[in-house]
């Protein structure tokens, strides 16, 4: 049986879900080198985050990576700083939805294959 070649080109816009925090409007988007930049900072599985409750300080992760595509120079510190009680849940609720927006849609499967994506 001759092997399918795997496409792995897709569409490369990046989503930009709009927030105001730290008192400027921003754009929240998630891409692979963001995740593994604050992955190995922190030492926290972000997919893993996203998927739970997550804390307080991977709330401030997550924020964070999804931050750093289009604000590069940000500091994990400063991002730590405006994650509060009161703002908490919103901060994630914004987050999941990059989150989502940041992940590409399902293909419709060929015949027999399965197609699953995690979402939270």
């Amino acid at each position: 049986m001759a092997k399918q070649t795997i496409d792995l080109d897709v569409d490369v816009t990046l989503p930009q879900v709009p927030v105001k925090i730290g008192g400027e409007e921003r754009h929240l988007c998630f891409d692979m080198a963001s995740v593994a930049r604050v992955e190995s900072l922190t030492g926290l599985n972000l997919f893993n985050e996203i998927l739970q409750a997550p804390s307080a300080s991977a709330t401030a992760a997550l924020l964070y990576a999804s931050l750093l595509r289009w604000q590069p120079d940000l500091k994990l510190e400063q991002v730590m700083g405006w994650v509060t009680l009161k703002n908490r849940f919103l901060i994630i609720e914004a987050v999941r939805e990059a989150w989502i927006e940041s992940t590409p849609e399902p293909e419709a499967a060929s015949e027999g294959e399965a197609v699953t994506q995690a979402q939270p």
